[in-house]
Formats: structure tokens, sequence, C-alpha cells
């Protein structure tokens, strides 16, 4: 369970953009009546704005993440570079 837990950014990243498209879809499908419908758009705007908000906080931090996090340093990992030696 700590794996999974180790690429949260990811996970923030890959599933807060797509939230904030179907908040956009859904804020539109509110607008489109001759009545806009406050359900779809209050929904609509809640999930744009949360989307966008985990997408910014995954980028952020992924880009703050110390150099050597990636795991190119851990020992465990072969690369392919140190298997031709």
């Amino acid at each position: 369970m700590g794996e999974e837990l180790s690429h949260w950014r990811i996970y923030l990243i890959g599933l807060g953009a797509p939230i904030a498209v179907v908040g956009l879809v859904v804020y539109g499908m509110g607008q489109a009546f001759a009545v806009s419908r406050e359900f779809e758009t209050n929904i609509g705007l809640g999930l744009m704005i949360g989307g966008l908000i985990a997408t910014i906080i995954g980028v952020v931090a992924s880009l703050r993440r110390p150099d050597g996090a990636d795991g190119a340093d851990d020992p465990q990992i072969e690369s392919p570079v140190a298997r031709r030696h």
C-alpha cells in the first residue's frame, strides 16, 4: 500500500485534469438551456475548480520533488547501462 501512495502526485494530475474537463461539460449543459439550470451550473463550477486545484497541486508537487526522488539513485533499480558492464 505504501508503494501506491508514493505516486500521489501522478494521481492528482491524472484525476484532476479530467475532472475539470467534466466540470466544464456539466457547466455548459447547465448554461445551454433558455433558463440556466442552477444545479448543473453549480456542480460544473465545483468540479472545474476542484479539478484545477488538484491538477495544480500535483504539478507543483512534481516540480518541487528533489532530484534523487525519482528512483534514479536507487541501487535496487538496474539501469540498462549498468547491465552492459
